[in-house]
């Protein structure tokens, strides 16, 4: 498991509430595009809600290209997510 410092969860969430300024014009925001640039190229989550959708529908995706069907149940035996 990763040590994350508190200040770094403090600082990721400093950077999502600017990028919301920003996308609204919002002069104020200290993001320029070349800064959200950057943090697009290291993979940088801007929304930590749709990628908690995204990552188990892609598992859901997978599932069905192996099973054919999208039938998962709790406990759902021999599935493993790649």
């Amino acid at each position: 498991m990763i040590d994350v410092p508190p200040r770094l969860g403090i600082c990721v969430q400093y950077l999502r509430y600017e990028y919301k300024k920003f996308l609204a014009n919002n002069e104020n925001s200290f993001l320029t595009e070349e800064r959200i640039k950057k943090l697009n190229d290291v993979g940088f989550i801007w929304d930590h809600h749709e990628d908690a959708f995204n990552l188990p529908f892609t598992e859901l995706i997978d599932y069905k290209e192996i099973h054919g069907n999208c039938a998962v149940t709790h406990g759902t035996p021999g599935y493993v997510s790649t």
